[in-house]
């Protein structure tokens, strides 16, 4: 039989399905597909796939097993189809609620416009300033998903052409960032800046 993961480099992750924990699953796992040995692990819809980062852990949640049972000369396989679960999924089981965010912006730029266009200007150092918040983060947010999700988010913000990417990128970054305004406020103006 052929077994495709044995060609490549593999790693290991944390399959849950069922509330059944199976750790050190192999797999490949790449930009474009996952592959399971099927005789490894079962793999269901809603089953969640936990995956390590060198800053945390991030968990998936399967949309579609995608089971190929064994043909010709092939094992059986899993290919699922994944999506990441924000950190207000995977930390929903830890808190129940409502939780309401605001935002308040305060800091030396800050500008209150109703009913009008802001035509001011601000000249910072904008690339060092988002380099000081990253290493706020990394320092400072204890939660890894959280700081992997914020790092992310700034990454897209800072890299983005699109405006509506920049734009939601910039929003979820401010929402997830509520709970540690702390950290997060001396820098609000530059990570708005990056709309500009």
């Amino acid at each position: 039989m052929i077994d495709p993961l044995n060609d490549f480099d593999t790693e290991k992750v944390t399959v849950i399905t069922n509330g059944n924990e199976q750790k050190g699953i192999e797999c490949l796992w790449d930009d474009e597909s996952i592959l399971f040995r099927a005789n490894d692990v079962l793999i269901d819809f809603d089953s969640t796939i936990k995956r390590s980062y060198p800053a945390g852990e991030v968990e998936y949640r399967v949309t579609d097993p995608g089971y190929t049972p064994q043909q010709m000369h092939f094992i059986a396989m899993y290919s699922p189809k994944v999506t990441r679960l924000s950190h207000a999924e995977q930390t929903a089981s830890k808190h129940s609620g409502v939780f309401h965010v605001n935002t308040v912006v305060m800091n030396n730029n800050a500008r209150l416009n109703i009913s009008s266009t802001d035509q001011s200007t601000n000249i910072q150092q904008q690339s060092s300033q988002l380099d000081e918040l990253r290493q706020a983060l990394c320092s400072q947010v204890d939660d890894s998903i959280l700081k992997i999700d914020l790092l992310n988010l700034l990454e897209t913000a800072e890299k983005s052409e699109d405006t509506e990417v920049k734009k939601q990128a910039v929003d979820s970054f401010l929402t997830k960032s509520a709970n540690i305004m702390t950290i997060v406020s001396p820098f609000i103006s530059n990570i708005t800046g990056l709309l500009s």
